[in-house]
C-alpha cells in the first residue's frame, strides 16, 4: 500500500540513482516514503498530549560509543496556531533542521491545516493524514527560499472523500510533465452511515496520460463504526488480487485483537497477530505480538508501557522471547520539567537480539519551548554555565585544550566558546549545540597560554558569562608524542586500566570532566589502576607533562 510521500527523501533522490530511472520509476521512488507517518504522529500528539501541546523545539542525538557523548544530528521545529484567520481550523506547522556541527541547515518544511468540524476526518483509515490540506517545501540554499514540492487536499463529497496530491517542480528531478502535476488520487467510500466501505488508490502514467488503479482495500464495520476487516488487492492489470488480510476485535471501545493473513495457496493465511490490553483511561499497557510457528501461535515478542499520573508516556519497554523467557531489547524513558511538559526522551537498544547483549544509548531527544507559550508566561533567556575547566591535552601531532562545564538552564539553545590569549580582547570561535557541555579547541599552538569562557544562548537572548577558565597547552610535536613517556591499555576499559612507564617514581593524577583530582598515585614502570567503581564517561589521565583521555564504559 503506497503513502503519500515528503520532502525528507529529497537529499536521496537528487543521488546518481534516482536521475538513472524513467518518469514512472521516479514517481514510483517519490510515493513508497512513509514519512508522513511522522508527521502525522506530531500532529496527533500536539492537541491530544499534554506535555506537547505548546509549540516546540525537539533535538535529536545520537550517542557516540567511542566517545561516550550525545551528539546533535537535527533539530525539528512544530507550531500549532489555533488564532488563524480561517473559521474553525487549526493551522500545523513543521520545520527540519540538520546539524552540520556548527549550525543548524534548513532542509524541509511543512504546513498543514485541519478542519475541526469535519465530519470525514476522523474515519479516514490511518494509513493516509487526516489533514485537510498541506504544503511542503524543500529550502533551497543557493538562493535562500522555500520551494513548493507537494501539496495535497481531500476533496469532500456525498459519500466519498479524494485525497489528492499534486507535485511541483516535477523538473528539478528530470520528472517530465511540466511545472504542476497531479498524479495520485486516493478516493475514500462512505455509506450512509458514514463508515468507510473501501477506497482505491490510482496514480498518474506518464506513458498514457491516464490515471491507473493500483491498490484498493474492503472495509467491514460494525453498527458502531468500529473496523471489523481490511482486505488489501492489488490490480494486475486485469483483475484485483487478494494479497492480505486484516482482522479486529474489540472491548467496549479498546481494540484487544488485530491479526494479520497473508494470501497464498488460494486462500488467507494467519501471519502475525497483536493481543492489547489497557488500563482505566484507555492507553495501551501491554502488546503481546505472536507469530505462526507450523499452525499455532507462538509468542515472539512483548511491549510494555508506563505512563505518568498526568496521562503521558513514562515508559516503553520492547522484549523479545527466547526459549520462552522475555528479554529486554530495546527501551525509551520520558522525563518532564516541573510543569508536566515533556523534557527529554532517551532510547536504548541492543545490536543484536541477544539476552547476553549489552543495552547501549542509541538515540535522545530534547524538547525546548516557545520563550512565549500560548498558555502564558515570561521569556527569559538561559542561566549562565558554571565551572568552566580547561585541560591541556593532545592530538597527534598537535596540541589542544580540552573545556568542559556545567550547564544550569533548562531552555538553551547551545552554547557559544570565546577564547583570548591576554583575558582582555575576546573573540568566538566556535558554538556547541544544546546540552553539549564538553568543546575540543583543536586549533592553538604549542606552549601558549589561553583564556575560555562560555555563554548560553536562546530565542530571548544570551546569559551572562561563566567564569574565566585558562590553561597552558602542551609542548608537543611529532618527536615528543613518538616518546611518549607513558601508554595505557585497553582503552576504552570497563575495569582495569594497565599503565606502562618508561620512567621510574611518577606521579599521576585520574581527573574527571571538570579537572577534579580523583585519585593520585605513584608509577614504577607499570602500574594496574581499578576502575570499576567509577560511572561510565570520560577521565584524564594526567602527569607532570602529558594528558591522555580514557574513556570508562
Amino acid at each position: 500500500m503506497k503513502r503519500i510521500t515528503t520532502l525528507l527523501i529529497l537529499s536521496f533522490l537528487f543521488g546518481s540513482a534516482f536521475s538513472q530511472m524513467n518518469a514512472n520509476q521516479k514517481l514510483e521512488q517519490l510515493n513508497t516514503a512513509n514519512l508522513l507517518q511522522q508527521y502525522k504522529k506530531a500532529k496527533k500528539q500536539q492537541p491530544s498530549y499534554k506535555a506537547l501541546s505548546f509549540d516546540n523545539a525537539y533535538y535529536t542525538l545520537e550517542y557516540d560509543t567511542t566517545a561516550l557523548l550525545w551528539d546533535s544530528i537535527k533539530r525539528t521545529t512544530q507550531y500549532v496556531d489555533y488564532n488563524i484567520n480561517k473559521p474553525n481550523s487549526v493551522k500545523f506547522s513543521l520545520l527540519n533542521e540538520e546539524y552540520n556541527g556548527q549550525f543548524y541547515v534548513k532542509k524541509d518544511s511543512m504546513v498543514a491545516y485541519i478542519d475541526t468540524t469535519q465530519p470525514f476526518k476522523h474515519i479516514i483509515h490511518e494509513d493516509f493524514g487526516t489533514f485537510d490540506s498541506i504544503k511542503m517545501f524543500s529550502y533551497d540554499s543557493a538562493n535562500a527560499s522555500w520551494v513548493l514540492f507537494v501539496k495535497s487536499h481531500l476533496v469532500i463529497n456525498a459519500n466519498k472523500v479524494t485525497a489528492a496530491e499534486t507535485y511541483f517542480n516535477l523538473a528539478a528531478f528530470g520528472i517530465p510533465g511540466g511545472t504542476i502535476t497531479l498524479f495520485n488520487n486516493t478516493d475514500f467510500y462512505y455509506n450512509s452511515s458514514n463508515h468507510l466501505t473501501h477506497w482505491v488508490e490510482s496514480s498518474l502514467n506518464f506513458g498514457t496520460g491516464s490515471f491507473d488503479a493500483e491498490d484498493s482495500v474492503v472495509v467491514t464495520t460494525a453498527s458502531n463504526g468500529y473496523r471489523l476487516t481490511d482486505e488489501y488487492y492489488e490490480w494486475t492489470g486485469s483483475s484485483w488480487d487478494p494479497t492480505e488480510k486484516y482482522s479486529y476485535t474489540y472491548n467496549l471501545a479498546n481494540m484487544t485483537s488485530k491479526i494479520r493473513q497473508d494470501y497464498y495457496n488460494n486462500t488467507f493465511n494467519n501471519s502475525e497477530k497483536n493481543k492489547f490490553s489497557y488500563n482505566a483511561a484507555g492507553d495501551v499497557l501491554v502488546d503481546s505480538l505472536y507469530t505462526i510457528l507450523g499452525s499455532a501461535w507462538k509468542l515472539s515478542g512483548i511491549t510494555v508501557n508506563t505512563y505518568t499520573s498526568f496521562g503521558d508516556n513514562l515508559n516503553k519497554s520492547e522484549y523479545f522471547i527466547s526459549n520462552n523467557n522475555p528479554y529486554l531489547y530495546s527501551k525509551s524513558d520520558y522525563y518532564y520539567n516541573s510543569n508536566n511538559r515533556r523534557d527529554s526522551v532517551v532510547k536504548q537498544s541492543k545490536n543484536i537480539q541477544s539476552p547476553s547483549a549489552t543495552l547501549w544509548n542509541n538515540e535522545k531527544e530534547i524538547y525546548r519551548y516557545s520563550p512565549f507559550p500560548k498558555g502564558g508566561g515570561t521569556a527569559t533567556s538561559p542561566a549562565a554555565p558554571t565551572n568552566l575547566t580547561v585541560i591541556p591535552s593532545q592530538k597527534s601531532p598537535k596540541a589542544t585544550m580540552l573545556l568542559s562545564w556545567t550547564d544550569n538552564s533548562n531552555n538553551e539553545l547551545g552554547f557559544i566558546i570565546e577564547r583570548s590569549l591576554n583575558n582582555v580582547n575576546w573573540t568566538s570561535i566556535d558554538s556547541t549545540s544544546i546540552d553539549v557541555v564538553i568543546y575540543t579547541d583543536t586549533n592553538v599552538a604549542s606552549n601558549t597560554t589561553y583564556y575560555y569562557r562560555v555563554i548560553a544562548y536562546n530565542a530571548v537572548g544570551s546569559s551572562s558569562y561563566s567564569n574565566t577558565s585558562f590553561g597552558t597547552s602542551l609542548n608537543v610535536g611529532i618527536e615528543t608524542i613518538q616518546k611518549n613517556s607513558f601508554s595505557v591499555y585497553p582503552n576504552p576499559v570497563s575495569s582495569i586500566l594497565k599503565i606502562q612507564e618508561k620512567n621510574s617514581n611518577k606521579l599521576f593524577h585520574l581527573l574527571d570532566l571538570n579537572g577534579k583530582t580523583i585519585k593520585t598515585f605513584q608509577v614504577n614502570g607499570y602500574y594496574e589502576l581499578n576502575l570499576e567503581s567509577l560511572s561510565n564517561g570520560i577521565y584524564f589521565l594526567k602527569s607532570n607533562t602529558e594528558v591522555i583521555k580514557v574513556v570508562k564504559h
